[in-house]
């Protein structure tokens, strides 16, 4: 059997326009408004990308890039990921 995960209530004082996009958000995923934040916080909060993709963050950020994908054929795009 698994843990009971334990919850707490909690008031926050949102904007808005911020609150209609989130019912609206949570709508389209079919799922309540609680559903939907926790599961867009939880993303936030415990989202930690391991050290390569950090690294690959950082060089985006800095406009530097592993080299060029050529997708003019599938054959061309095969070789171009091979020489990156």
């Amino acid at each position: 059997m698994d843990a009971a995960i334990t919850q707490e209530g909690t008031l926050l004082h949102l904007p808005t326009t911020l609150l209609s996009r989130l019912k609206e958000a949570a709508e389209e995923a079919n799922t309540t408004l609680d559903a939907f934040v926790v599961s867009v916080l939880t993303d936030v909060v415990y989202h930690i990308p391991n050290e390569e993709t950090s690294q690959a963050i950082d060089e985006a950020r800095a406009g530097q890039h592993a080299g060029r994908l050529d997708i003019t054929s599938y054959e061309t795009f095969l070789r171009s990921v091979n020489e990156i």
